[in-house]
């Protein structure tokens, strides 16, 4: 999972750069205007790094940081990730997706709408045919057209935009790497391990065939 690791880099180096940077994980229950609580962090007079995958959800809780940092006379900077469709889907498939019976089950009906027979495709294949047929209208997943609504959002304020393509794992390194160059912070840490890989492909495929025939019942959850 791209996000967790990103996340565990961060952690990583603010803590090895203790004494120039703090990294806040803004989880959805700390993503409320809290003012004392942000304000103490800005406070400390440190590089601060937020970060969280569902930040970009809710731009008046992104206007609200941006006018603390302002107001601490703070520079700002969004980084933004992100990735084709294509990569999305395969991610959260082999993540979450298997065991989803109600998305599983809707590929197949959708697969059988135009003659296709669904035991000759994967479960991952048969995905990528429901969202064509859809027109992906069952997934958010065009980042780009949320960035253009932060950065239009957000315009009265002076931010720094960078935005990355997650690199494929050729090189284990290359997300670190990539990361800390895009945030012009120095490659002081070692290598972060995925921190939530995907399943093995083979066992997705089971599990999505047993929960499919009734012979077991795996649930998605978060918690890999």
């Amino acid at each position: 999972c791209a996000s967790c690791t990103i996340q565990c880099i961060l952690k990583n180096f603010c803590s090895v750069n203790e004494k120039n940077y703090v990294y806040e994980l803004i989880t959805p229950d700390l993503q409320k205007e809290d003012t004392l609580f942000f304000n103490k962090i800005f406070e400390s007079n440190k590089n601060i790094i937020f970060s969280h995958e569902s930040l970009s959800n809710d731009i008046n809780f992104l206007k609200f940081i941006c006018n603390r940092a302002i107001y601490y006379n703070y520079n700002i900077k969004i980084l933004v990730y992100t990735r084709t469709p294509s990569s999305y889907l395969k991610s959260a498939y082999y993540q979450w997706f298997f065991r989803c019976n109600e998305k599983n089950s809707s590929s197949i009906r959708n697969a059988n709408d135009i003659k296709l027979n669904h035991n000759l495709f994967t479960g991952l294949e048969l995905l990528y045919f429901d969202c064509i047929l859809n027109d992906f209208r069952n997934f958010e997943i065009n980042l780009l057209d949320k960035l253009d609504e932060i950065k239009n959002e957000l315009k009265q304020f002076n931010i720094n935009y960078v935005v990355g393509l997650i690199p494929n794992r050729t090189n284990k390194n290359n997300l670190q790497n990539d990361l800390l160059d895009k945030l012009q912070l120095c490659n002081n840490i070692v290598y972060v391990k995925p921190s939530n890989p995907t399943w093995n492909h083979f066992l997705t495929e089971i599990i999505r065939t047993g929960n499919i025939y009734k012979i077991c019942n795996f649930s998605p959850h978060n918690a890999n």
